[in-house]
């Protein structure tokens, strides 16, 4: 299923923020004036939500999951759905997390392109 939505060539940028990721927020923010995303949205809540709203092809989700590694009712369901999507949940080096044990930063998305653009363009912070 390719979703007209997947193919936005510009970024819509869902982030979790937490105290801590100040300079990410800065980062999207330098990336959305120099109009190389579209959007972004600093957002709160499910992460399982927004990996679903990703999932769909219209955004990329990224997570600064920092204090403790993940449990499985964090990320293990929203990994299946991203899955079935041929969507990745990557890490900052691009490798697929284990949603069972994680901790860091966290990429999401179906646009496999755009989603390591993103990764890349922010992590140069």
């Amino acid at each position: 299923l390719d979703l007209p939505l997947s193919q936005t060539e510009k970024g819509l940028i869902n982030f979790h923020a937490s105290k801590g990721s100040e300079r990410y927020v800065q980062r999207f923010l330098e990336l959305w004036e120099n109009n190389e995303i579209s959007l972004v949205k600093v957002v709160s809540g499910s992460p399982a939500y927004f990996i679903a709203q990703a999932a769909k092809g219209s955004t990329i989700y990224a997570n600064r999951w920092e204090k403790t590694a993940s449990k499985p009712y964090d990320l293990l369901a929203a990994k299946h759905l991203m899955d079935g999507c041929n969507g990745q949940i990557v890490d900052k080096h691009g490798e697929q997390i284990d949603p069972l044990h994680h901790q860091g930063i966290y990429f999401a998305g179906t646009n496999i392109e755009l989603l390591n653009a993103m990764r890349l363009k922010l992590l140069e912070v």
